[in-house]
Parts: C-alpha cells; sequence; structure tokens
C-alpha cells in the first residue's frame, strides 16, 4: 500500500480520470475539421487547492495555493475564505492562513469572476 492519507490515496485514484475528463471536454481528443462551424465548450473547470489537507499549530501560518481547472483561460484570481474563522483565519486575497485554536474547518478558495467555481482543503489546528 503506498502512504498517504486516505484522501490522498482517493486522489491519486481519481486524478488522471478527472484529467482525461477534462481533456475530453475541452475538445483535446476531437479533430475538427471545420474550425469555423465546429466550437468546443469547456464546462469542467475546477480549482486545485494545495496541500489538500494541513495541521497547524496555533499561531502557526500557511500559505495555500490555488490553480484553476485546466479549462481556465486568462488570469484567474481567488477569493479565500474559511468555514470557521474561531479555528483558522485566511487571508481573502493571498490564501494566507493563520491558525488561531484548536479544532477543524475548511479553507475555501473560489474564483474571483465565478463564485461558484472554487476548491478547498482542510486544516486542522492543533495547540
Amino acid at each position: 500500500m503506498v502512504g498517504g492519507t486516505p484522501l490522498d490515496m482517493m486522489m491519486r485514484l481519481v486524478t488522471p480520470l478527472a484529467c482525461a475528463l477534462v481533456l475530453s471536454a475541452c475538445g483535446g481528443a476531437v479533430a475538427a475539421t471545420d474550425a469555423t462551424t465546429q466550437t468546443q465548450s469547456c464546462i469542467l473547470l475546477g480549482v486545485r487547492v494545495s496541500p489538500s489537507a494541513a495541521t497547524l499549530h496555533a499561531g502557526d501560518t500557511l500559505r495555500a495555493h490555488a490553480v484553476p481547472g485546466a479549462c481556465s483561460t486568462g488570469v484567474v484570481s481567488f477569493l479565500w475564505s474559511t468555514s470557521d474563522s474561531a479555528v483558522a483565519a485566511v487571508e481573502s486575497s493571498s490564501g494566507l492562513i493563520h491558525g488561531i485554536s484548536k479544532g477543524l474547518t475548511t479553507v475555501i478558495a473560489r474564483d474571483a469572476h465565478d463564485t461558484t467555481d472554487k476548491g478547498a482543503m482542510v486544516v486542522q489546528v492543533v495547540p
């Protein structure tokens, strides 16, 4: 068995399939014969947040990173938030996470132009 958390193991299995689906949905496997009449629509966007999970001590900081999905175009900026600001705070424009008190929270990165397009990570803060 390969090491890592159950989430890490699941991502190793799911990621290749997701990449194949994104490539297919974005037209990567389609040969267009007439570019003026055939338009490929890309519906799979998604935001990938790394790391996918982290443990911090109260007072520690960690910078999370977000990457837009393969179908996103142009420059993408993200808005960061947390589900429990008593456990960890996150700077909304930079993704810098501050551990505050013991507990578990979800840190979310949303595409600033399409807030329904988002990704998340789990943060555990220990004393």
